[in-house]
């Protein structure tokens, strides 16, 4: 009957292996490789009584009347050889490809603005470079420069003041993407295509050899190079975190296996998060990924941490009681420890699901991401950390098998230590001593009361009608 018990036992940590397993490698992964990338500042402001998002909404009202608030990127080509007929090619050649990569765009240049010229017949207004220019053996650049100084529009626009650089503009629309954007400008001067996987490394534009004296600028452009340094570097440190989780767990449980399992569910909690986004997007939500991601990896860490040492702890105790039972006899009996998880789960899910009230879209998606990775981490830890290990085993090491583990061991004696030394501390011999004690508790209590109503009384205002006022706008003429 034991045989039976410990068969069926097994079976059941398969059973709750496998779909795991299949949950991560099938929904979530597809929904991860589905999920697309937010802006830092995109539609950032959800207070719709915001002064900066009534002004932002006035000017978009804007755009039927012919207003444009899009932005522009720039490319920058320098004219080191002066105004030559080479650079002027390029610069042609340059725009032409600009507008075969990016049709939908305008595109802008000293090849596209025209040259008014009145000959007294016609008025010609072919571009400042064109093909009879570039093909005229007795064209004069001290002429053409005059009349490009001439022309405000482009004179310290397109060219240069000092004749030492050409501009290149490219035109977006308001309600362009900035991330597919940026992505597509990096790809069109880099002459290639750019896997999903490789954004999450990549931190600069490293443009091909024909392109590699052209400088890009423009808001866009920043914004989307900081958010892939960014990205890359949320990568490097969760990578490190799981890292230095992995030595922790280590040190804590001493069980090579027992830290690989914590730190692996700490890394599916990442990959479930991730995908929660991907499928919130498909159902229609608007949330997005963005570098605030980092927060909620960084809170999952340290939940992670928590939930994983706490469940170890308490199947290594038992273990120590109950040196007979198999592994899943002894995760049976650890089971009281569920308890003080879930109300630590539920009081930090409470806390990130407060975020909302700051009104900024980036802060309410780290609360909704935070309390998601948090509820995963309890379920990976509850069900899926004792199954796996009911399979593949890793018990505490003794205290003499080895160098880390004796290391490990003098950690947790440490740590001990501290724990005793503060028990020691908040210990009162004395009546008296416990009594002032006891009335400096109080007083702090009472004042972190009055602290919390007078926050409590500071938000509360934002939700009284009558102190709210209205923003007047000058009136716009078209």
């Amino acid at each position: 009957m034991q045989s039976v018990s410990k068969r069926q036992e097994l079976i059941y940590a398969w059973l709750v292996v496998a779909v795991i397993a299949l949950i991560t490698a099938m929904p979530v992964m597809y929904f991860n490789r589905a999920t697309k990338r937010g802006g830092i500042l995109d539609d950032a402001i959800l207070n719709k009584q915001d002064p900066y998002y009534i002004m932002d909404r006035q000017v978009k009202k804007l755009s039927s009347q012919g207003l444009k608030t899009g932005e522009v990127i720039s490319f920058v080509i320098p004219l080191e050889d002066g105004i030559t007929k080479k650079n002027l090619g390029y610069i042609k050649w340059f725009t032409d490809k600009l507008k075969g990569a990016f049709p939908e765009f305008g595109i802008l240049s000293l090849s596209v603005a025209a040259d008014y010229r009145d000959t007294g017949e016609e008025l010609l207004n072919a571009p400042f470079i064109n093909q009879d220019i570039l093909a005229d053996q007795n064209w004069s650049a001290k002429e053409w420069l005059n009349r490009i100084k001439k022309d405000s529009a482009v004179y310290g626009v397109f060219m240069g003041r000092n004749f030492d650089y050409a501009q290149v503009a490219m035109l977006l629309p308001f309600d362009y993407d900035e991330i597919k954007t940026f992505r597509r400008v990096a790809e069109f001067l880099e002459q290639r295509k750019i896997s999903q996987w490789e954004w999450y490394l990549k931190a600069d534009i490293y443009p091909v050899p024909e392109f590699s004296q052209v400088t890009t600028a423009g808001w866009a452009i920043g914004r989307g190079l900081t958010d892939a340094a960014l990205l890359s570097d949320i990568l490097k440190l969760s990578t490190i975190g799981l890292g230095l989780s992995w030595l922790l767990f280590f040190f804590s449980l001493i069980s090579w296996r027992q830290a690989t399992i914590a730190a692996l569910v700490v890394a599916m909690s990442f990959l479930w998060t991730r995908g929660s986004i991907g499928l919130l997007q498909f159902m229609g939500v608007p949330v997005y990924e963005r570098v605030y991601i980092l927060i909620v990896f960084t809170a999952q860490i340290v939940a992670g941490i928590s939930f994983a040492e706490h469940k170890f702890a308490g199947y290594n105790e038992r273990r120590r009681e109950f040196p007979q039972l198999s592994r899943a006899g002894l995760w049976q009996k650890a089971r009281a420890v569920n308890r003080t998880m879930f109300v630590t789960a539920v009081i930090a899910i409470l806390n990130f699901a407060t975020l909302y009230q700051i009104g900024v879209r980036g802060i309410l998606e780290v609360g909704i991401f935070a309390a998601l990775g948090i509820i995963y981490l309890l379920i990976l830890t509850m069900w899926f950390l004792p199954a796996l290990h009911t399979i593949i085993g890793g018990e505490e090491a003794p205290a003499s098998s080895g160098f880390l583990a004796r290391a490990g061991n003098k950690w947790n004696q440490f740590l001990a230590g501290l724990i005793g030394a503060g028990q020691k501390f908040f210990h009162f011999d004395s009546s008296e001593q416990l009594a002032g004690e006891k009335k400096r508790a109080k007083q702090a209590i009472c004042l972190t009361a009055g602290v919390l109503f007078l926050a409590i009384g500071l938000i509360g205002l934002d939700y009284i009608p009558d102190i709210k006022k209205d923003f007047d706008f000058l009136p716009v003429r078209t």
